[in-house]
């Protein structure tokens, strides 16, 4: 079953230097955050899923398009340097798996030999 992520636009950040760290326009996916200590946070979003950056592991899914607008609609961004300006895009994910040998298993015993 498909679900929803969510990219967001945000507004220019910038550092206590003064330095530009988000430019006015720049877009995140917002993503689960790993340890669980804030709702969600984000990762830059280029919009090429060929580029070095591609598309995170552990993007925050919601069920429906409705629900994601939702969330954006009242997300205050994270970490500071995402700052949602009101923009954002809902788009439709399903995943994508991958098999890989992770090992062996015994598929047969034989007799030992003497």
């Amino acid at each position: 079953m498909n679900k929803f992520a969510l990219i967001v636009e945000s507004g220019e950040a910038r550092s206590s230097d003064d330095a530009v760290l988000t430019e006015d326009g720049d877009k995140f996916l917002v993503i689960i955050e790993p340890e669980g200590w804030v709702e969600a946070t984000s990762s830059r979003w280029d919009g090429n899923l060929k580029s070095s950056n591609g598309f995170p592991h552990d993007p925050k899914l919601f069920k429906s398009p409705e629900a994601a607008t939702k969330f954006a609609k009242r997300w205050g961004g994270h970490p500071w340097w995402c700052n949602p300006n009101g923009n954002f895009e809902v788009i439709e994910v399903r995943p994508v798996f991958e098999q890989v040998q992770v090992g062996y298993d015994f598929a047969a015993m034989t007799e030992p030999t003497k």
